[in-house]
């Protein structure tokens, strides 16, 4: 979910999660390969991608999941169609009783 630059900036640096010339090469690099700012911070090793997930859902009051660390049965892997999985980037991660726990890359994507 790549936010304005503004609003990642105001996220990263106020709290002092980074500097404002970390943010800055990050922003630099952006402008010139294309990429979102989030992309930059991970790919230049300002930040890891798990940290600016965790910051981000923190700052928006959401939980974080690394599907990295978590054992997805394939029958809920699959009860989500492929193609809106992959459109709506989402995925069934957990199920308990009459519950799921979705996991989406977006968490404002209501359309979901």
């Amino acid at each position: 979910m790549p936010l304005a630059t503004e609003n990642l900036k105001e996220i990263l640096v106020s709290p002092g999660h980074l500097t404002p010339a970390e943010f800055e090469i990050a922003e630099t690099m952006a402008a010139s390969s294309g990429r979102d700012v989030e992309d930059e911070l991970i790919r230049e090793g300002i930040i890891s991608d798990n940290e600016l997930g965790k910051i981000i859902a923190d700052t928006f009051g959401w939980q974080f999941v690394d599907l990295r660390a978590e054992r997805i049965p394939a029958e809920l892997f699959h009860s989500i169609p492929e193609v809106v999985a992959r459109a709506q980037q989402v995925v069934i991660f957990d199920q308990a009783e009459n519950r799921v726990k979705v996991a989406l890359s977006d968490p404002t994507n209501y359309e979901t």
